[in-house]
């Protein structure tokens, strides 16, 4: 509860709309009357609550939603204001602007609560009994006159910016001379700012080649003649790659509740364009795909980004650096403690694992069978055909509806049109994607022997240079995803897997090795830990190959010598039964 030994004082309450009238005289002419009143009153002026609502619309009520006056209203109703208080403004239309409904409401509310509302132009003091004696004809008027005003205003001001928003959209003149920062405005138009735009055009081909950010930032704030007074950071970064104003669109917009929002379509053509659309939408969708996915965005190291997987629970592969030569893989998952178990694998030794592997593997181990790539290819090419036929029928019938919107002067019909249009194109926007899903499977599908041979040798010519050279780095980890899928890690090996006892007991026999059950037991248990590690490499949906450590006693394909010459070659690995014997009994 309030404490009833609260006294009755005086509260100065000024407010303006606009930033211009801060920057003139509103708000000192306000303050100064305020104070010649106070000092021919007997109640002292509260200087600790400052009730000032710089730039918030009377008209709109924002004031009261998140300004001085809306924290006043709270205070009187807590009972944190004394009763008999006053709350002193130049005019009535300073607490609000609103109709007269909401309007009053303010006003009475804080006479409800004994608060007596001060005006100095004109001179006027508003209380429970001089209202109910008939000053509230007065008072209405007053708050009557101010709305009308402002509705007035606002739509003059909502009049004049449609008519420049529609000379702008007619190519006839710019709508505001507030331009991106590429761009300046010379006798009325738009002009590029050459070394500005050079900087624009660097930062989309940077991010369109995987550059990490904060390479693309420290280029633009060491080597770039474009320069901004705070430098650039990420903000502003994000904010140049999401903007159509490189594409020369420029979207009006309008406040509603205090917020900017879109008021129609873009405006294409707006401002020059300084980026190739097929640039700009290959960007968008490249920062799409890596969003959320994690990653440094500092030194590139990890060759192997947004490819490695959690064998055991399908989350990333996070890429850690200890330092002195400790890099290694760890499950995102787990080291988030989100479920899964903390295990790690060597990062040199995944690296290696890779590099040595994928440049000499044969065509038949990763591509589709010519017939079963055919029948894909065929299959997909066909969708792709529905895919384009259905979304030039559906683009047909936009056109049309908005034919009819444009014709129609029935408010009723263009609603309904209104919203089978934006249904319409709804449904454009599922099949264009849909559409950029096909086609990235096909030419998937479509990955030959020659393109395979192609990727080895220039795989392998990148492996030979990539030491100390992070940008190659980051050039690799783009080769690597034109065939592979994704790369699954079984750091403590596969727990599913009864291979190894099928394997042991036929070898066993073979080699005339005891197979009994401690035995089988025990390798089945090596290979669920450290020692069975390996990693499978998924390079289409039906193809992976799984790749061995040296020591390891997993199965899978690794490097081995396998002819006369002693040249490496490939062959299938599995634990050799005679030395894993020879564990066992040592145990």
């Amino acid at each position: 509860m309030v404490s009833k030994t609260l006294k009755p004082e005086v509260y100065s309450y000024t407010r303006f709309s606009t930033p211009e009238q801060s920057e003139g005289d509103s708000e000192r002419r306000q303050l100064e009357a305020a104070q010649a009143w106070v000092d021919n009153q007997d109640l002292p002026l509260n200087t600790d609550v400052r009730l000032i609502d710089r730039g918030l619309s009377g008209f709109h009520g924002m004031h009261k939603k998140k300004g001085a006056l809306g924290e006043f209203l709270r205070m009187v109703e807590s009972g944190e204001i004394a009763s008999g208080s006053v709350l002193l403004v130049e005019n009535i239309d300073r607490l609000g602007r609103q109709d007269f409904f909401d309007a009053f409401e303010t006003v009475s509310s804080l006479i409800r609560k004994g608060i007596a509302i001060q005006t100095l132009s004109p001179l006027t003091t508003y209380t429970r009994d001089s209202v109910n004696n008939g000053q509230i004809w007065q008072l209405i008027g007053q708050m009557q006159r101010a709305y009308e005003e402002s509705k007035r205003k606002s739509e003059l001001g909502i009049a004049t910016r449609q008519e420049k928003r529609k000379k702008a959209r007619n190519g006839d003149a710019i709508f505001t001379t507030i331009c991106p920062a590429w761009l300046e405005v010379v006798d009325d138009k738009f002009k590029t700012i050459p070394e500005a735009v050079q900087a624009v055009r660097m930062i989309f081909d940077a991010k369109l080649n995987g550059v990490p950010n904060n390479t693309i930032l420290s280029r633009l704030n060491n080597e770039s003649a474009w320069k901004r007074p705070k430098g650039f950071g990420d903000s502003y970064l994000s904010k140049i790659l999401h903007s159509p104003a490189v594409l020369g669109e420029y979207q009006p917009h309008r406040k509603s509740n205090g917020k900017r929002m879109p008021e129609g379509e873009p405006i294409a053509d707006y401002f020059p364009q300084i980026i190739k659309p097929e640039i700009f939408h290959a960007v968008q969708q490249k920062m799409k795909a890596n969003y959320n996915k994690g990653g440094r965005n500092g030194h590139f190291y990890n060759v192997f980004r947004h490819l490695v997987r959690c064998a055991y629970c399908g989350g990333a592969m996070r890429y850690e650096n200890k330092g002195s030569g400790c890099e290694y893989f760890v499950c995102d998952t787990a080291a988030n403690r989100k479920g899964c178990e903390r295990h790690s694998i060597q990062y040199s030794e995944v690296e290696s694992l890779v590099l040595e592997n994928c440049t000499r593997i044969k065509p038949e181990q990763v591509l589709p069978n010519p017939d079963e790539q055919t029948k894909r290819c065929e299959s997909l090419q066909l969708r792709i055909q529905g895919i384009e036929a259905e979304l030039d029928d559906k683009k047909q019938k936009t056109e049309n509806f908005m034919d009819q919107i444009a014709r129609t002067n029935s408010a009723t019909m263009r609603d309904r049109y209104e919203a089978q249009l934006i249904k319409l194109e709804e449904e454009v926007a599922t099949l264009e994607a849909s559409l950029a899903e096909a086609k990235q499977q096909l030419a998937s599908a479509a990955r030959s022997q020659t393109s395979l041979a192609k990727w080895q040798r220039d795989l392998a010519s990148m492996k030979k240079r990539i030491k100390g050279n992070p940008d190659l780095r980051m050039r690799l980890n783009a080769h690597l995803k034109q065939f592979i899928d994704r790369i699954d890690v079984y750091p403590v090996g596969d727990p599913n897997s009864s291979d190894h006892a099928e394997y042991i007991r036929a070898v066993s026999d073979k080699v005339g090795v005891e197979s009994d059950p401690g035995f089988i037991a025990d390798v089945k248990r090596r290979a669920r830990t450290k020692e069975g590690r390996f990693i499978k490499v998924h390079f289409s949906p039906n193809r992976s190959l799984e790749l061995v450590p040296e020591d390891s006693i997993a199965f899978g394909l690794k490097l081995d010598n396998v002819d006369k010459r002693g040249k490496p070659g490939r062959r299938i690995v599995a634990p050799k039964i005679e030395e894993l014997r020879r564990d066992y009994e040592k145990c």
